[in-house]
């Protein structure tokens, strides 16, 4: 039986699935400071793939009810929980929905440890974590503690006047050409817009955020792809495939 990614890799796993990448990226934002990792996944195949291919289980799975492409979030939920089997890996529907609904209480029932509510705030996303993984939580950074304002010397407090010679003239600046901003046709593209394009915007923003360019993307090589970060086998597919035409 697979292990879970804490107690091979001593670092704490999030499978979050949700078919809009804005709330993908907010739980990240969210989770991301605190040292624990976030896999995306946007709808049931991806997050089959991640279970999949990964030689660990996830050590928790947000999983947005709602989901609008492939399997509903309550087939996700079932063939999740297949999937696991024994192992205890907490799954937690993500909602806006109202509390006392039929269908959270069927999930409740079917597997789902938890009920998180959308719009997502940090404490409340931070605290059901903390709730369901207890002993694999990762201490943020210690915060470095504030310098003191060094005080500027009694000299430069009060800067002498200049004086201005009776005869100086003073000239107007010369006016300065605005150049105009360059035609769309003419911004180069970035990898941002590349995977933006492919439908993977979430993947795209976070390779922009490491730096990588459209010419790395064309050396990229799956194992590559998988070291900065996309763990999704389709993606990474997804991805090698479009870059051949770059």
């Amino acid at each position: 039986m697979k292990p879970c990614h804490f107690d091979k890799h001593g670092r704490l796993r999030i499978l979050a699935i949700d078919d809009d990448s804005v709330n993908l990226m907010v739980i990240e934002s969210v989770l991301k400071p605190t040292g624990w990792s976030v896999v995306p996944a946007i709808d049931g195949s991806e997050a089959y793939a991640v279970c999949d291919d990964e030689d660990t289980w996830p050590d928790l799975v947000l999983l947005d009810y709602n989901l609008e492409v492939g399997d509903s979030g309550e087939v996700v939920l079932a063939k999740l929980r297949s999937r696991f089997g024994s192992a205890n890996v907490p799954i937690i529907m993500c909602t806006a929905m109202s509390a006392n609904s039929v269908e959270l209480e069927r999930c409740l029932s079917s597997g789902a440890v938890d009920i998180l509510f959308k719009p997502y705030e940090r404490d409340r996303v931070v605290d059901m974590v903390q709730k369901h993984c207890p002993g694999k939580l990762a201490s943020p950074a210690p915060r470095q503690p504030a310098l003191a304002p060094v005080p500027a010397p009694a000299a430069a407090l009060a800067p002498a006047p200049v004086p201005t010679p009776a005869t100086a003239t003073v000239r107007a600046p010369a006016p300065v050409a605005i150049q105009p901003p360059p035609p769309p046709s003419a911004i180069e593209p970035d990898v941002e817009s590349f995977c933006t394009g492919l439908g993977l915007e979430y993947v795209g923003k976070k390779l922009k955020e490491q730096g990588v360019t459209l010419k790395d993307m064309k050396a990229l090589d799956d194992p590559g792809l998988r070291k900065l970060g996309v763990v999704v086998k389709s993606q990474r597919d997804k991805i090698l495939e479009a870059a051949k035409s770059l």
